[in-house]
């Protein structure tokens, strides 16, 4: 049979904390929501389970600006995960004698790549190998081409007639009605918008759910 001789591995960046800018924006905007539901519980207006609000009553921000786009100790257990994925498949390509000009690393200006990079090799090579391996300098002209491109830069500017259409269509009122309804007041796209940031990353990162018991599993997933 074929025995395999190298891989060749094109991927993205495992889980990372936020974007400062939205960091400092849940740090501003979340504790008045939470406010907000505090007060309409209090009237009764709230429909969330008991277990759940109390849980959203306890929340504290768990994300600092200096997070900034970080590779978070999930992520690294991540790649720990598929390291050893790809050792059990692929046995012979990591038996032998080490030698640096085996490796050959890409990845891009922003942090989170370079630190997905480098939990990997972590994960798969000695301390004395990895410090071995040369990482290069960033490579955004191959692995962001399309921060390049003019044409796909001009298209961006504008904001497509589609998303303007789903913005203010059926959908997203409907959305706004239940979430409304769900937290007792009046929320906006942007208030939405910032617990479903604060739901999904503090799941992938810290398997915390209270942000999450502003929406059923049906609005997360959708």
């Amino acid at each position: 049979g074929c025995r395999p001789r190298a891989i060749f591995l094109y991927n993205r960046h495992t889980t990372r904390y936020p974007d400062k800018e939205n960091i400092v924006e849940m740090q501003d905007v979340l504790p008045q929501l939470l406010r907000n539901i505090q007060s309409a519980a209090k009237e009764k207006k709230v429909h969330i389970c008991k277990a759940d609000l109390e849980q959203l009553e306890r929340w504290k921000m768990p994300f600092k600006p200096h997070h900034d786009n970080k590779v978070t100790p999930s992520g690294k257990s991540v790649v720990g995960d598929q390291v050893r994925r790809l050792r059990r498949r692929f046995p012979g390509l990591f038996q032998g004698r080490f030698n640096a000009s085996d490796f050959v690393v890409g990845y891009t200006s922003r942090e989170r790549t370079r630190q997905t990079a480098e939990a990997f090799l972590e994960h798969l090579l000695s301390k004395q190998d990895f410090d071995a391996v040369n990482f290069g300098p960033p490579q955004d002209s191959l692995l962001q081409f399309h921060k390049e491109c003019n044409k796909l830069i001009k298209e961006k500017k504008s904001t497509p007639v589609e998303v303007d259409k789903f913005e203010k269509g059926p959908y997203m009122k409907r959305l706004l009605d239940t979430m409304s309804w769900r937290v007792g007041f009046n929320v906006t796209r942007d208030d939405v918008d910032i617990m479903y940031r604060a739901c999904v990353f503090e799941y992938a990162i810290h398997e915390a759910v209270p942000w999450c018991a502003a929406f059923n599993e049906a609005e997360v997933c959708t």
